[in-house]
């Protein structure tokens, strides 16, 4: 039965003037959730009535799902704090998400705004000594990139850089007599927002032992409070491979922790996977995936099931190998992407104890002076079919080889990713600006993306990102800036003995802030959004 108002509305669309304000709102509300963030944004600045509709809150939640969610890109709140946001809020996240998305893809990534200090302790100013290099920059996760906890002459401090660019605070700076710093590790476990970290630190002359420190940051007092400190053999309390959630990865012979939240209690597992040689097959990058951790060392790939644990049990001593996968050649550098890791979801059934899309680990190898970025694609095991070797069901296909091969320059490093999927890598070219050309110290910038969001990458800023012939359909497709997201002058003398002014950087991949520190401990943080 047709609507009773449904004939004054076509005497209305017949004779009245045909414009695209004559639509009733429900259809231009409709309309307008097809068009892309910056469109809506001029479409508000045609008439009142466009004004009106497009501050609705019904606008912004389906730009929410169709440009941020829907694309993959990384927005500022996670999906349940999002249902209570206003309109103006889920607005502002979604605008900047797409600045973000758009700058990244752009032919000359340029950052809107720049803060600069100099990561100097309080204690060294009174000293008067000279500043220290920055060897780790970290921002915090779920603290709005707004929280930087800088390494610079194995003293520990960190500082509060606000969004609106006012400047940089230093808020406490961990200093002990006789103890050096050495590394610092954040939470990956982005959910929980209490800021943990980790650091071991050693005496001088001792170098059999090493301390690690669990620790959380206290803004509101202004203190870092220690968690969990312990004592153990340096093999096994360092270097630091990740941290995420309640577990820690270290030791070149991989120890896996686990801290109760509940309880002071600490639980640690042997990772073993067979004889390790040191030097040759050295543990690169660790990531923790559903009930699975996933080891990338020199030479191969291991994975291990997280055994059971819990606060009152703890958890068993020794975990062994469940599958291994060798490269091609030994690699210099690895990190593993899965961007929609699970493991903070305590995973009870198998089709939630790995991730759901392509899990991609890119490394990086050098063979004759020739660098090489591989690409390995972990497709999930959906049929759940036995692999051979593996006496169990593994969550993944095991791979034939390499997906795709990308050559990069021999001076390539600092491979580093992050969970979006955005990364970057640092190395020497030469720019021009002003119309000079000159060497620089460059971060180049990348992004893994699936099949899908290729497909929406290329219609929007005409980027060719289609699969290789011969390469799985799910596989996922690595795409790189055209231009460096940052670059540092430098001369003839650092590129020969290769010793560069910049010494660290990290990325804060959802509010796009950029922090790198260099050999005068001098911290720059840049906002790409």
């Amino acid at each position: 039965m047709p609507h009773p108002a449904a004939p004054d509305l076509l005497m209305r669309l017949m004779h009245g003037p045909k414009t695209i304000l004559s639509l009733p709102d429900d259809i231009m509300l409709e309309i307008i959730t097809f068009i892309r963030v910056k469109d809506i944004l001029a479409l508000r600045q045609t008439c009142k009535k466009l004004c009106r509709l497009t501050k609705s809150r019904w606008v912004w939640t389906n730009a929410v799902k169709r440009h941020a969610l829907g694309k993959g890109l990384p927005i500022p709140a996670s999906n349940p704090g999002l249902k209570s946001l206003s309109a103006a809020h889920l607005e502002a996240r979604v605008v900047h998400a797409a600045k973000l998305h758009d700058n990244w893809y752009s032919k000359n990534p340029t950052p809107r705004r720049a803060i600069e200090f100099q990561a100097r302790c309080m204690l060294d100013e009174v000293a008067d000594t000279p500043a220290s290099p920055v060897s780790q920059v970290l921002f915090m996760p779920a603290r709005s990139g707004e929280f930087l906890l800088v390494l610079a002459g194995k003293r520990l401090s960190c500082w509060e850089v606000p969004l609106d660019g006012s400047g940089a605070y230093e808020i406490v700076c961990v200093h002990e007599d006789g103890v050096n710093i050495e590394q610092v590790i954040v939470n990956q476990e982005s959910d929980n927002g209490c800021g943990e970290f980790a650091f071991w630190a050693q005496r001088p002359g001792n170098d059999a032992h090493a301390k690690l420190y669990v620790a959380s940051l206290d803004t509101f007092h202004g203190r870092i409070q220690v968690k969990m400190s312990c004592l153990a053999l340096q093999p096994i309390a360092a270097p630091l491979h990740l941290m995420h959630g309640d577990f820690i990865v270290t030791g070149s012979h991989p120890v896996l922790w686990y801290l109760a939240s509940d309880t002071k209690k600490v639980n640690y597992a042997r990772l073993v996977g067979g004889v390790v040689m040191e030097g040759s097959n050295a543990v690169l990058a660790v990531k923790i995936i559903g009930k699975y951790v996933l080891i990338a060392r020199q030479q191969e790939f291991q994975l291990f099931a997280i055994p059971r644990h819990s606060p009152e049990l703890g958890m068993e001593k020794t975990v062994e190998l469940i599958a291994t996968f060798h490269w091609d050649s030994p690699a210099r550098e690895v990190v593993i992407i899965a961007r929609d890791n699970l493991a903070r979801n305590a995973p009870s059934t198998p089709s939630k104890s790995w991730a759901t899309g392509t899990v991609t680990i890119l490394l990086r190898e050098a063979n004759e002076g020739f660098n090489t970025l591989k690409q390995y694609d972990l497709l999930p095991n959906i049929d759940r079919r036995p692999s051979p070797g593996p006496k169990t069901v593994l969550p993944f296909v095991l791979p034939s080889g390499c997906t795709r091969a990308i050559p990069v320059a021999p001076s390539c490093c600092g491979l580093s990713v992050w969970p979006s999927g955005r990364g970057f890598w640092v190395q020497t070219d030469n720019v021009e600006a002003n119309h000079t050309k000159y060497p620089a110290r460059c971060i180049m910038g990348f992004d893994v993306v699936s099949p899908r969001q290729a497909q929406e990458i290329s219609a929007e800023h005409g980027d060719k990102l289609a699969c290789s012939p011969g390469v799985h359909l799910d596989a996922n497709i690595v795409h790189f800036c055209d231009g460096p997201l940052y670059a540092r002058r430098c001369d003839m003398s650092h590129i020969l003995r290769k010793r560069y002014a910049l010494k660290s950087a990290d990325l804060e991949d959802v509010i796009g802030r950029l922090a790198i520190g260099d050999k005068d401990g001098k911290v720059e943080v840049l906002d790409y959004a």
